[in-house]
């Protein structure tokens, strides 16, 4: 809850004589003529602060707020505002949206939609402004039936996402709702992270009966039975959506009681794997959907990075190479350096056969030469 501010303190001596002539004011010019206060009263910027936002549509909305396209009328421009659903009488709600706030006020990242703004609405309910995102969701409804080539042309969006989540992961706090609806292109081919609604800080209590929150499909084998949000939980969920983007279906279909009983029983299906799929990529995306948490990436930027070198063809940690192939690498990595060294050994093969050869010439007619002296020495 923010409290109001303290009224100032009463003056206790007289303030001293100021000069005349222009002053500056926190960056701003005021000279004598300057214009009143009621001839400015027209100009956008003394629009009072629970009137600043005119609300055009919605956009979503979820269990604790609503989004909708705003209209900043100081600024002139379209934002994304984020308004609870609950009025003052739920101090619960009001707490949660405040952490949400500030969640993600914490996040200064480019791949992170940022707060512009937070305050109340003319009916007296919190709400946040953000950036507005125009754009798509990385996983189009037309993502499945697309070929394999053209699935894998997210690849980029889809590592650029990691490295945000794994700034998050890096400043304590973790997302706990990741899925394709969560990560927007925007319409420079920007991926944002967005919907920080369910993230919590690792450094702030929880109740350990807390519920499992997030997306099914997308939700950790041990995320399912509730409990803190966990960085391993992240991975897995971003290997979920990882898995969508090469595949096309999802890693994990099925209602919440079949997650828990295969649980109970120690094991997931294992996931299927189209023929076309990279077998470094499916190395990748298997480690970040391992069942056991411990054997996942460490966080989300260690994801990322496995990620980045297979798109640069580099070596991918998650894969395992056979001597042959380790082989083939080092060639290919070394291509120009070794073409090099085998051009230099050519030439230098070459000059010395053709040494060898003026030798053995020369040799012979010293050889000619000794004998025809030899003979007529006889």
């Amino acid at each position: 809850m923010v409290d109001d501010p303290p009224d100032p303190a009463p003056a206790t001596s007289a303030a001293p004589t100021e000069p005349a002539g222009p002053r500056s004011l926190v960056g701003l010019s005021e000279t004598a003529d300057a214009p009143a206060p009621a001839a400015i009263a027209g100009h956008p910027f003394a629009i009072d602060d629970d009137r600043r936002y005119r609300e055009v549509t919605v956009v979503g909305a979820g269990g604790l707020g609503t989004v909708l396209l705003a209209r900043d009328q100081r600024l002139d421009r379209d934002v994304a505002l984020k308004r609870i659903a609950a009025r003052d009488g739920d101090p619960e709600a009001g707490a949660r949206f405040l952490r949400e706030a500030r969640i993600t006020a914490r996040l200064d990242h480019p791949g992170i939609v940022p707060i512009h703004d937070a305050g109340r609405t003319a009916d007296g309910r919190l709400f946040y402004t953000m950036r507005l995102i125009r754009g798509r969701e990385l996983l189009g409804p037309d993502h499945a039936a697309a070929a394999p080539e053209a699935r894998l042309g997210g690849l980029g969006a889809y590592i650029a996402a990691c490295h945000a989540v794994g700034y998050a992961h890096r400043h304590g706090i973790v997302h706990r709702d990741l899925k394709p609806a969560n990560i927007m292109i925007g319409e420079f081919g920007e991926a944002q992270v967005v919907d920080w609604g369910l993230a919590e800080a690792l450094d702030e209590p929880i109740a350990a009966d807390a519920p499992a929150v997030g997306t099914l499909p997308y939700l950790a084998p041990e995320a399912a039975a509730g409990g803190r949000g966990t960085i391993a939980a992240d991975v897995w969920a971003l290997g979920a959506i990882g898995y969508e983007l090469v595949t096309g279906s999802r890693r994990r279909p099925g209602e919440r009681l079949e997650v828990l009983a295969a649980l109970a029983d120690g094991a997931l299906p294992a996931a299927t794997w189209p023929a076309e799929a990279p077998a470094e990529l499916r190395a990748i995306l298997e480690r970040a959907l391992a069942i056991d948490p411990a054997a996942r990436y460490p966080d989300a930027e260690a994801l990322a990075l496995d990620l980045e070198a297979f798109r640069d063809g580099r070596r991918v940690a998650a894969y395992r190479y056979s001597p042959w192939q380790l082989a083939r690498r080092f060639v290919i990595a070394w291509r120009w350096p070794l073409a090099l060294v085998g051009a230099a050994l050519v030439t230098g093969g070459a000059a010395l056969a053709v040494t060898a050869h003026r030798t053995e010439r020369q040799r012979v007619r010293a050889v000619a030469a000794e004998r025809a002296t030899r003979a007529e020495l006889s």
